[in-house]
């Protein structure tokens, strides 16, 4: 659960005594788990503050991201299953409560790297305001690594065009992470047969539409749009929003699939069977139905991180 104050001070005195390192990594989780969107750079500050690396850094938001993706893949195979109401996997806020518990911590850094290096970012950005399908670029708040310093793991990780992506270059900086999660990516994306490509942009972009990031969404519409020849239905999704009830005048496959990305979308996800059993009132297989709820659960993970480690801005 998210850290609160107690409420009186007998709930104070009772409460336990957490240090100021374990405190900072606990508020990145519940900053990352349930307000990824309320992000800003100062909140880095902190962490590196009480001693954490670039890398630490990289590396704690990988894992909470990873469990964001997780947890929600694991309700979509429940519902897809069958198992509406299981209790053997607990809800993203049930794990993150019993994480919080056990009183003070003994933590120490994990490695002599230095303390973290916040980047100002240049005073001439243009960041938008709003969501849109153009092309946007991204910066982040810690330093990624510099090609010509990456090791052979890390040069293999950033084959191509992720070499000039100041986003890949920082992750990076846990490269093990990297290639597991690029592995993810291309398979939930890429994997032929199953839910059409569209599809599957089309739960990116409602899943990045409804946690705030600008950047994701504007990346996945312009591609749903694209691949699905239907740009002014992802230009009222873009511009009214995905919260259920919205009418956004989609088809009705379109529509379910939003339908479905919404609701694993919150923390602790909302869908229900209803949702599974409507994609495959419009035809959708079971297979195609993990297409796209894999792909709304991979934003999960890509939200957290894009928007909690730096900032969309136009190019130009």
């Amino acid at each position: 659960m998210p850290l609160v104050p107690p409420a009186n001070p007998a709930e104070a005195l009772a409460a336990p005594v957490v240090e100021p390192r374990l405190g900072a990594i606990l508020r990145h989780a519940d900053l990352l788990s349930f307000a990824p969107r309320n992000a800003r750079r100062e909140d880095l500050r902190l962490l590196a503050d009480v001693g954490l690396s670039t890398r630490a850094i990289v590396t704690l938001s990988q894992v909470i991201g990873f469990v964001s993706f997780q947890l929600r893949v694991i309700k979509a195979l429940e519902l897809i299953g069958g198992l509406s109401n299981v209790d053997a996997v607990a809800s993203e806020a049930e794990w993150h409560g019993r994480s919080t518990r056990g009183g003070a911590s003994q933590s120490q850094p994990s490695s002599l790297e230095p303390p973290a290096e916040i980047i100002q970012p240049r005073t001439d950005l243009r960041r938008p305001a709003a969501f849109t399908v153009e092309q946007l670029e991204w910066t982040p708040w810690l330093r990624p690594i510099d090609l010509a310093e990456a090791n052979p793991k890390q040069a293999g990780a950033l084959e191509g065009t992720r070499g000039n992506s100041p986003y890949f270059r920082l992750l990076a900086r846990d490269v093990d992470i990297l290639v597991e999660r690029t592995a993810t990516d291309r398979g939930i994306f890429y994997t032929p047969g199953g839910a059409p490509r569209a599809d599957r942009e089309l739960s990116a972009a409602a899943t990045s539409r409804l946690n705030g990031c600008i950047y994701c969404a504007s990346v996945h519409a312009r591609l749903a749009a694209q691949l699905g020849k239907r740009p002014d239905d992802i230009d009222r999704l873009l511009r009214k929003g995905v919260a259920p009830g919205t009418e956004l005048a989609l088809d009705e496959r379109w529509q379910r699939v939003v339908d479905l990305a919404v609701a694993l979308a919150p923390t602790p996800p909302v869908a229900e069977m209803q949702h599974v059993e409507s994609l495959r009132d419009v035809g959708l297989s079971d297979l195609e139905i993990l297409d796209v709820a894999q792909a709304g659960a991979f934003f999960a993970w890509a939200n957290r991180l894009m928007l909690t480690l730096g900032e969309p801005y136009y190019s130009g």
